[in-house]
């Protein structure tokens, strides 16, 4: 879907760092720090991920490329790129990658593409619709069993440490 909204945004190719988009595009943990991580999505349906190697991935079904301390990792992401009209970049990537990034100058445009994934990510399937309803009332059993403890002799770290054992209680995560 988000490949499908470059195409009729003439959206080329689309950079994204943030890693709870990440995480729900691809399942990949995203731990970067400092250093740069992202999905590269191009809109001919090529998908690539550029990651320090103190990261790595298993289980993927796309390129992984990693990138040492040492290394110029925006030399490595702009050598899978291809010189276009229009480059998207997420919200959250940091200036000092995106101002390397366009002195490549591999596109005539660069963009805030973010609304391409937040619009996906909006509509929730019907089993998305489901575990939140489920999570939702899980919540609220624990939050009557945590209101019950309000006024014991118990202090407010007491307190959330009591709500995680009632979260694992009930069978939460």
């Amino acid at each position: 879907n988000v490949i499908n909204s470059m195409k009729e945004q003439g959206i080329d190719q689309f950079i994204i760092s943030d890693s709870s988009t990440v995480k729900y595009l691809t399942g990949i943990d995203v731990n970067g720090m400092e250093r740069m991580a992202v999905l590269l999505l191009d809109s001919n349906g090529k998908v690539e991920y550029f990651a320090p190697k103190i990261n790595p991935q298993r289980g993927v079904d796309f390129p992984v490329y990693y990138h040492d301390d040492v290394d110029d990792p925006i030399a490595l992401l702009t050598s899978h790129m291809r010189k276009t009209a229009k480059i998207g970049i997420d919200k959250n990537w940091p200036a000092r990658f995106l101002l390397d990034l366009m002195k490549h100058n591999l596109a005539d445009e660069y963009i805030n593409a973010s609304q391409l994934v937040d619009r996906v990510r909006q509509i929730k399937t019907k089993d998305e619709q489901d575990k939140m309803r489920a999570s939702s009332k899980l919540n609220d059993k624990a939050m009557d069993k945590l209101i019950k403890l309000v006024g014991t002799t118990l202090t407010e770290v007491q307190m959330a440490e009591e709500l995680i054992k009632i979260y694992k209680e009930l069978g939460a995560q």
